[in-house]
């Protein structure tokens, strides 16, 4: 790893120690956008949920996604965030995502009626409806409620 990803990887732990969650869009260039993005990936978000999907259970890290509940390019203020991640497998990060799951304040998964439109990946993912997700052990980094009201309501408007 290079120095200068090192210095950027002590930047993010000093930010989120501070609760200052921002990064500019001028910092965050093409060139740094996918440092930032793997710093909070590998260091606050995989960490929190203990390497495994919060949805699925999945363990196996290259399948281990560091989901933004809400998008980078829609809070810049947020993008640090702990309570701004979760983790979820690849399948589960893409439903999110697109709105076929979504997580309701009570920490329970919701699955959208269009995923009924896909037999099979509705059958894939029905199973975790109603079920609570994994949270992480320390509470200031547990998904915050607001955002996860934020997600809902932009998965609305696309639906």
């Amino acid at each position: 790893v290079d120095t200068e990803t090192n210095e950027l990887r002590v930047k993010v732990h000093k930010q989120v120690l501070q609760r200052n969650h921002e990064v500019s869009n001028s910092e965050a260039t093409v060139k740094t956008r996918g440092k930032y993005q793997r710093i909070f990936r590998e260091d606050v978000v995989l960490p929190n949920y203990d390497y495994h999907c919060a949805i699925t259970g999945i363990r196996t890290p290259s399948l281990l996604r560091a989901a933004h509940i809400v998008r980078w390019a829609d809070n810049k203020k947020e993008r640090l965030n702990p309570q701004n991640g979760i983790c979820l497998s690849v399948l589960a990060d893409a439903c999110f995502e697109r709105g076929f799951i979504t997580i309701g304040t009570d920490y329970k998964v919701r699955i959208s009626d269009k995923a009924k439109r896909d037999q099979s990946l509705y059958e894939e993912i029905s199973k975790y409806d109603g079920s609570k997700i994994t949270l992480p052990k320390l509470k200031e980094n547990r998904p915050a409620k607001r955002f996860l009201l934020e997600h809902q309501n932009r998965i609305i408007e696309i639906n």
